[in-house]
């Protein structure tokens, strides 16, 4: 294995590019695209940052939340904390749970799926 060391220059971009609190899916996606970064930092009030949104949280809501529970993704958060995902809410069938879990595994980056989420029978 072979060690080689960075400056911050050589791995991030000069310019900070965030988005609010509150940003609508496709907003984050033009920044995204628009930037050619990979997350981007989320801002409140006067900048405070809290958070960050980045490419694998849009495609857990993209393709696992809002493919699966269509009527009831609006009841699913999908938060991403160094790898880990955690689903929670209420969806309308339950017996597509296991499901969003496994897609959730299956992108790439997770390291962990805590699934919290509670449904009606399917």
């Amino acid at each position: 294995m072979t060690v080689q060391r960075f400056t911050v220059a050589d791995v991030m971009t000069p310019k900070v590019v965030a988005v609010r609190r509150g940003a609508e899916f496709k907003e984050i996606v033009a920044a995204l695209e628009r930037w050619k970064v990979t997350a981007v930092p989320v801002l409140e009030g006067e900048g405070r940052v809290v958070g960050v949104v980045s490419e694998a949280d849009l495609l857990l809501r993209g393709n696992v939340v809002e493919h699966l529970f269509p009527l009831s993704h609006h009841r699913v958060d999908v938060q991403v904390e160094a790898g880990v995902v955690t689903l929670t809410g209420g969806v309308g069938d339950s017996s597509l749970i296991p499901l969003a879990a496994r897609l959730a595994q299956a992108v790439e980056g997770v390291v962990d799926v805590r699934c919290r989420l509670t449904g009606a029978a399917g």
